[in-house]
């Protein structure tokens, strides 16, 4: 049974981990730079991309160009070195990647997409012939559907799991124990991985002290409040106070 699950946080920033291999390959890069995307509709009906991969900002750039940010209609889409796309199922191994993505928004699979080569050049130095399809399966499917207890059922590699997701999958023995990881991590660099989290990462992806996901990157959203409903209501009687807000406070000395 395979089990593989993964937690990326809104956004994927790999540009650190890219900088490691570009120091320590010897890897020609400029033949690295063409891969190929088939999507897939929900009547299979395939379309074929080509598309750029640029080593300088990692990122291709038909992302770069919001090309691949709106493509219409796709179930899955299947990436792969262009040498690669057209061989058979036994000459190359393809991994199944599950994300909320929905089959009208493309957007939030197609940044995973600029991750591809990074994981193609590891694969690639070990002399495997690798390939990746994303699955666009909505947020319910994502965090909750049955997966890999029998044939029957679908058996995604990897899946990016929101925070509030985790817990689910942790409790329906769909996630494995990364310690030992972590611990690798410790290691090899001399330092913790828990030591660069803040206290939020640290908490929200540690169950019954096990590491269950790996936080690449967070993301910050500012608050925002109604004041003139909060001075109406208070001019009605309502026990209400302002959060905290710096602005308000600074612009009313």
């Amino acid at each position: 049974m395979k089990k593989f699950i993964f937690h990326l946080y809104m956004f994927f920033i790999f540009r650190s981990c890219l900088c490691q291999i570009n120091e320590t390959s010897s890897i020609d890069y400029n033949e690295l730079t063409k891969y190929t995307l088939d999507t897939y509709d929900k009547n299979n009906k395939a379309t074929r991309y080509h598309l750029n991969y640029d080593f300088q900002n990692h990122l291709f750039k038909e992302y770069s160009d919001y090309k691949l940010a709106f493509l219409p209609n796709v179930q899955y889409a299947i990436i792969c070195h262009e040498n690669d796309i057209d061989k058979n199922d036994n000459e190359k191994k393809t991994m199944i990647f599950w994300n909320i993505a929905t089959y009208e928004i493309f957007i939030a699979t197609s940044i995973y997409l600029n991750a591809f080569p990074v994981w193609y050049i590891e694969q690639k130095k070990n002399g495997n012939t690798f390939c990746m399809r994303f699955d666009s399966v909505g947020w319910y499917n994502n965090g909750r559907a049955d997966i890999c207890k029998n044939e029957t059922l679908p058996c995604p590699d990897l899946i990016i799991l929101n925070t509030s997701q985790v817990t689910y999958r942790y409790f329906n023995d769909d996630t494995l124990n990364l310690n030992k990881y972590f611990r690798k991590y410790n290691k090899k660099y001399g330092k913790s991985f828990e030591s660069l989290l803040n206290k939020y990462s640290y908490y929200e992806y540690r169950i019954d002290n096990n590491w269950l996901a790996v936080p690449i990157s967070e993301d910050f959203r500012i608050f925002q409040f109604n004041l003139t409903t909060f001075n109406e209501c208070k001019s009605k009687g309502y026990d209400l106070h302002y959060p905290p807000y710096q602005f308000f406070k600074r612009n009313n000395h």
